[in-house]
């Protein structure tokens, strides 16, 4: 079984409890600042994003990208900062793309 690290935050911001859905979802991301999950990342940026934090919410995106960059987080990071009207410069060719055997 899988656990799912946007639990306790999900719950917290169901019940109401906006800030402390936060501070859960901030910590689970300083817990594993190395390949953090992805849906904890995008929890937190909607939640930086509801409170107009829109620089902390882009560099969550940001972080997926340089952590995983493929296609999807790519594309995830161009629609945020299209979104919030900021269009970040990435340069493709220092990421280390995986090869491909035939």
């Amino acid at each position: 079984m899988t656990t799912n690290p946007v639990r306790p935050a999900a719950l917290c911001r169901q019940a109401g409890r906006a800030d402390e859905a936060l501070g859960w979802a901030e910590q689970g991301a300083q817990a594993f600042p190395k390949n953090t999950d992805s849906r904890l990342l995008d929890f937190l940026a909607e939640e930086y994003h509801h409170r107009k934090r829109y620089d902390d919410a882009c560099r969550q995106y940001w972080a997926q990208f340089t952590e995983r960059p493929d296609l999807l987080h790519y594309i995830k990071l161009l629609d945020y900062a299209t979104k919030i009207d900021r269009h970040p410069i990435v340069i493709l060719s220092p990421c280390k793309l995986p090869e491909i055997t035939v």
